[in-house]
């Protein structure tokens, strides 16, 4: 019997994955395999296109930068070497297949963490939500972090006799490479794993805890040494951390993400700086003109990355210590608009507004089925510690920077999960109640 059911689940995740790869070779067709990137798309193309023709890590040869994480920048790098540069088309065939193996993880994740039925719910939701659909598109890093933080996650839903120091050190290798692919906030996944360890082992917890803390550190560390040659300051994971810190918080910030290369708007609303074509620091301040000018040259000596980077942080911070109730209420504001279910600012505008509206209607509906699974959860929360805490990192990031569902979407597979749990409660509670009233 237990084979037979064994069989059937085989045949769902097949199914599933396969169904996924559908969705996402669909999306990527219709919207064209081949489109060139939007305007961060871009400078990782020109970063990963002077990597693999031997001009080092610079959006200009023999300029080195740290403007975006390597992770996925040296699989681009990679992938041009092999299929030609600017392959845009074989760089998307890899986000699909990235993208259509996150709904196996999360089946397993939600099949260790819960129960068989729920990962099976959390797999289908993986394979069929829209906004994972989409990033499969985006020639951004976001798809390649989402699979390998739940592959990092996977490793710790494992049975507690599979838990040895090498599941430890990979689990953290792969945090350390979802650390390497997304901007900002990436720090705060260095105290996790002693709070997940201090309440899951008894015995053990700071050995396990280091070890992952660790795996975690050797790409890091790896990345930081590169940095430190190259500027001679300590940079832990890239060069944009201020603008975008400066992006969620200043004068006119209202808790959405605005593109740092529209940050003109700050300060002149009709103004379009034109920065479709651009893409670095020097090229958009002259764009743009001033004040913005003001921040970035002074006096037309153009600053070092780190000290651009250093100016937009003091510029935030400076904010928020002159305008601490103003801070406060953006705070609150940030955090609404993380849990609203649709963003326009997240999607790009040129899409139908048929995917919009699909869209919208998945995250209305899966949204309250992920508080009813957090609550369901409750009874058994060591077991959810990890996600628990994944999800609550992401809410403080926010806070940090900005709302915005691309925030949620870091840790949307785990939300899935929780959704999942969420239906799977409230099946059995409509089915007790159809029993009693049936015995009745």
């Amino acid at each position: 019997m237990e084979q037979n059911t064994n069989k059937t689940n085989l045949k769902h995740i097949i199914f599933l994955i396969t169904l996924a790869s559908c969705l996402r070779i669909a999306f990527n067709l219709f919207y064209d395999i081949n489109a060139t990137p939007g305007i961060d798309g871009i400078v990782l193309d020109k970063v990963a296109y002077n990597l693999a023709t031997g001009h080092g890590y610079s959006v200009y040869p023999g300029i080195p930068t740290a403007k975006k994480p390597p992770a996925f920048i040296l699989i681009m790098s990679l992938i041009y070497k092999i299929f030609g540069t600017h392959n845009y088309t074989a760089v998307r065939i890899f986000l699909i297949i990235f993208s259509s193996l996150t709904p196996f993880l999360v089946y397993l994740i939600a099949r260790n963490t819960v129960n068989e039925e729920t990962g099976l719910i959390s797999a289908a939701l993986a394979a069929i939500s829209p906004l994972l659909i989409y990033n499969s598109w985006w020639v951004l890093s976001n798809t390649f972090m989402y699979f390998t933080l739940a592959l990092g996650v996977y490793l710790l839903t494992l049975p507690m006799e599979k838990l040895k120091p090498p599941v430890f050190l990979a689990c953290g290798l792969c945090i350390g490479l979802a650390t390497l692919s997304v901007q900002y906030g990436t720090a705060f996944y260095f105290p996790l794993p002693f709070i997940w360890a201090y309440y899951k082992f008894p015995k053990n917890r700071l050995k396990n805890a280091l070890l992952i803390t660790l795996g975690i550190f050797i790409p890091v560390s790896i990345w930081m040494a590169r940095n430190y040659i190259a500027f001679k300051k300590v940079i832990y994971n890239n060069t944009e951390s201020g603008v975008r810190f400066w992006g969620g918080n200043n004068p006119r910030a209202d808790g959405n993400w605005l593109p740092w290369i529209g940050s003109a708007r700050f300060f002149f609303d009709s103004q379009k700086p034109g920065w479709h074509d651009a893409s670095n620091w020097i090229e958009l301040s002259e764009k743009m003109g001033y004040p913005f000018q003001e921040l970035v040259l002074n006096k037309k000596d153009t600053l070092s990355e780190p000290e651009i980077n250093g100016r937009y942080f003091k510029l935030a911070i400076d904010w928020i210590k002159n305008n601490p109730i103003k801070y406060f209420k953006l705070l609150g504001k940030k955090f609404l608009i993380l849990w609203h279910p649709f963003s326009k600012h997240s999607v790009s505008p040129f899409l139908s507004n048929t995917f919009r509206n699909i869209s919208f209607l998945f995250e209305l509906i899966i949204l309250p089925f992920f508080l009813l699974g957090i609550a369901a959860s409750i009874k058994q929360w060591k077991n959810y510690i990890f996600l628990y805490l994944l999800i609550i990192h992401q809410i403080i990031i926010a806070l940090y920077h900005f709302g915005d569902i691309q925030q949620r979407m870091r840790v949307g597979s785990f939300i899935l999960i929780f959704s999942a749990l969420g239906i799977y409660s409230a099946k059995n509670t409509l089915t007790r109640l159809k029993k009693g009233q049936y015995e009745k």
